[in-house]
């Protein structure tokens, strides 16, 4: 599987990059060759959502520091201690 991104971090930044409803789990076909297949990945995220990510996406310029994707590893490694004790 691959992690599918709505709107790319080219496109969307950081913010998006680890957005939780930015990503999913994608087929190498779907990702790859499709191009993430974004229309079937649009109406499955539901146009609020999709909206929501795109006034996300136009709205942050951050960038990261070497400490913020610390936190964002050690927050993913929690959940998945929650999820896989």
């Amino acid at each position: 599987m691959h992690a599918g991104h709505f709107i790319s971090k080219a496109i969307g930044g950081i913010a998006l990059y680890f957005h939780e409803d930015n990503v999913h789990a994608q087929c190498y076909n779907c990702n790859i060759n499709l191009g993430g297949n974004h229309y079937i990945y649009g109406k499955e995220l539901g146009e609020e959502r999709a909206e929501e990510l795109y006034r996300i996406k136009n709205q942050v310029t951050e960038k990261w520091s070497e400490e913020d994707y610390l936190e964002k590893i050690e927050h993913y490694e929690r959940k998945n201690k929650e999820i896989l004790p």
